[in-house]
């Protein structure tokens, strides 16, 4: 029954976490057997094994704390569908070098890549309009980001103080042709090469 399958997963979570669990069965189950889907949110995910992931097509939000301590993962795609990354989705993936975050994502949550210290490579939607507080904290070494959003997407500062120190790295910021007195102008131009 629905109960028990996420019982069994919550279970299966607590004892030994996510990183170590390679499948997910039941109702809610992804058809790759690797998520736990609940009405569209992606509440858990199986780790074990993967080192890339393309989140399914199903999902139209990646829920919080979703692939907490997935320490396999390298490479990620969200792609079209979903619309929103919940808080802490990322948090302490300590693999993880190259995210892609699709164009029908809108908000990225608070903390999402926090302590994610290989991150390098982020591609950034055409319709992400906000990036959550310290979203980027302790992710070091980001050395390119490519943002297609023609309009910036509002930093709410996602530094652990009002110096930009996250990017410290980055060595090329790629925004769409025609954008650049905008990203100037906004919470991006710190990070905009001359």
């Amino acid at each position: 029954n629905q109960f028990m399958t996420s019982v069994l997963i919550l279970i299966s979570l607590v004892l030994v976490g996510c990183g170590k669990l390679t499948t997910i069965q039941g109702v809610y189950a992804s058809s790759d057997n690797r998520c736990w889907v609940v009405n569209g949110i992606l509440k858990l995910f199986a780790s074990a094994n993967l080192t890339e992931y393309t989140i399914p097509n199903n999902v139209t939000k990646v829920g919080a704390h979703a692939f907490l301590n997935c320490d396999s993962l390298s490479n990620v795609t969200i792609p079209e569908g979903v619309i929103s990354v919940a808080d802490y989705a990322f948090y302490d993936c300590d693999n993880l070098k190259s995210v892609t975050i699709g164009n029908s994502v809108t908000t990225i949550g608070e903390r999402v890549f926090c302590d994610c210290k290989l991150l390098s490579h982020l591609t950034i939607g055409k319709n992400v309009k906000e990036i959550g507080c310290q979203a980027f904290i302790e992710c070091s070494n980001i050395y390119m980001i490519i943002c297609r959003a023609t309009t910036p997407p509002k930093l709410d500062w996602f530094l652990s103080d009002s110096t930009p120190t996250s990017f410290e790295k980055l060595e090329t910021l790629v925004i769409p042709t025609g954008c650049e007195e905008a990203y100037a102008n906004s919470d991006w131009g710190y990070y905009l090469k001359e």
